[in-house]
């Protein structure tokens, strides 16, 4: 028998798993995954319910990069204010009630937006070599563990080579 079949996705998993709102506008999400240092989350509702997952690639799909750059620009218009004013001029007051009712805000995108709503899982049960199946064949860095549609956990191809680099 391999060994490899001894290592259940439970005992690989993390269970402090960082969820997103569908709600969140990127930049924020993005935000997150850099102070976490992570590249990607399952999406939830307020109910807890798993929604899809956004990945760090799914924030750098052509489409997305050049929306993104469209809002960017549209940023830029908002503050410059007009031929005459430069930047150095706006009080901060000024600043913030731009950024508060600038189009840039409420026609931004989220991760409901740019998330994948196809949610890829194992159970907890789920050996080390299916678990590496379904990454590669997915093409994808993180699965998550879920039974009966309840998220555990999440274990990503780190947690896989590391459990690998230890055995």
């Amino acid at each position: 028998m391999n060994p490899l079949n001894k290592i259940h996705a439970k005992s690989l998993m993390r269970t402090q798993v960082l969820k997103l709102s569908p709600n969140m506008p990127i930049a924020r999400a993005l935000e997150l995954f850099e102070d976490h240092k992570i590249s990607g989350a399952p999406v939830v509702d307020t109910s807890g319910r798993v929604l899809g997952v956004l990945s760090a690639s799914d924030t750098t799909r052509a489409e997305h990069v050049s929306e993104n750059n469209a809002h960017a620009q549209v940023r830029k218009l908002v503050m410059r204010g007009g031929d005459d004013e430069s930047d150095d001029e706006l009080a901060e007051e000024d600043l913030l009630s731009i950024e508060d009712y600038g189009p840039e805000v409420s026609d931004g995108p989220t991760v409901g937006d740019w998330m994948n709503p196809e949610v890829i899982s194992v159970r907890p049960d789920s050996t080390l070599p299916e678990l590496c199946r379904v990454l590669l064949e997915n093409g994808i860095h993180r699965v998550l563990v879920m039974d009966g549609g309840e998220l555990h956990g999440i274990v990503t191809s780190s947690d896989v080579v590391r459990c690998v680099a230890q055995t």
